[in-house]
């Protein structure tokens, strides 16, 4: 009987055991297929992006940086303005650039040269805004006082304007701010009348004459209408037209010393006066007409510039 159970017991146990063994090689296959679950990767590189810094200058040193950060973290390193891989370099511009760029620059050229030679109203107009844009500064106080009328303050992005802060602002006008030049050292002995249409002054004898301004000689010989000056004033005319549609004329002149079109900077010499015996009391002197007009309408000249009384 004991012998029955034994045979029994080892056959189960056999039983078991090839059971067992049949079991085992697929928790193994099973454990092989499964790996437990793993973190992914903190730097997987786009597809997108794939050999797009692989090119780059070395001597670049943001460059090189953004290629160490992604190697020790895994990241593509993007430029914060514009959320994409750096802009494309710099190209040379073409030939056809080159060359439009050289025509258009001869053409502007041409053009200012052109206005400078042509005694067109258009031209002369022109020529003087250049020439006053190049040879004046800008005045800045008139531009703080029309900034603090319309905005009541003065504005602290121009430094020019920050000493006029502390001022209180006042309209200027160009006769304020411009300084025009006497024509000559001398007194005035025959005062502004719309009929005259401008004043006598009394100089020594061959005294030098000075222009009010910078500007163009258009006329340059003698008088031949009543314009030019009184019928008692003999000699030479030059009219020389300024910026901003003013002109002077200077009636009593020695030979002049400068012809048509040539430019004139303010305070040079225009001529001398002619000497004359009838100026003051008879003695040796000279006498010289002077009359400024602002947009073809004749102004005081005592008003744009200062004379012995």
């Amino acid at each position: 009987m004991d012998m029955k159970d034994n045979i029994r017991q080892r056959r189960l146990d056999r039983l078991k055991e090839l059971r067992d063994s049949s079991r085992r090689p697929e928790l193994q296959e099973t454990e092989r297929n499964y790996e437990p679950f793993m973190e992914p990767k903190l730097y997987q590189q786009p597809v997108n992006y794939a050999g797009r810094y692989e090119e780059g200058p070395l001597d670049d040193p943001e460059f090189v940086w953004n290629k160490k950060m992604e190697r020790e973290h895994g990241a593509t390193v993007r430029y914060p303005r514009y959320n994409q891989a750096p802009p494309p370099r710099y190209e040379t511009p073409s030939t056809g650039q080159i060359r439009l760029k050289v025509i258009l620059s001869a053409f502007g050229f041409a053009l200012i040269w052109g206005m400078f030679q042509w005694n067109q109203p258009l031209a002369v107009k022109g020529a003087d805004y250049v020439r006053t844009a190049l040879t004046e500064s800008y005045d800045f106080k008139q531009l703080a006082a029309w900034y603090n009328t319309k905005f009541s303050g003065t504005t602290t992005l121009l430094p020019a304007l920050r000493s006029f802060s502390n001022e209180e602002a006042q309209k200027v006008s160009t006769n304020m701010t411009t300084h025009y030049f006497a024509p000559v050292q001398g007194k005035i002995i025959t005062p502004f009348e719309p009929s005259r249409l401008g004043i006598v002054l009394q100089t020594k004898a061959d005294s030098p004459v000075f222009a009010l301004d910078t500007g163009r000689v258009i006329s340059s010989g003698k008088k031949d209408d009543a314009e030019a000056g009184p019928a008692d004033i003999s000699g030479y005319t030059v009219v020389i037209q300024h910026a901003s549609g003013l002109q002077s004329t200077y009636s009593g002149l020695e030979q002049p010393r400068v012809a048509v079109n040539d430019w004139i900077k303010g305070g040079e010499t225009v001529g001398t006066a002619a000497r004359t015996r009838s100026a003051g009391s008879g003695a040796d002197g000279a006498t010289l007409f002077f009359a400024v007009s602002k947009n073809s309408v004749w102004i005081n000249p005592a008003e744009v510039v200062s004379f012995d009384q």
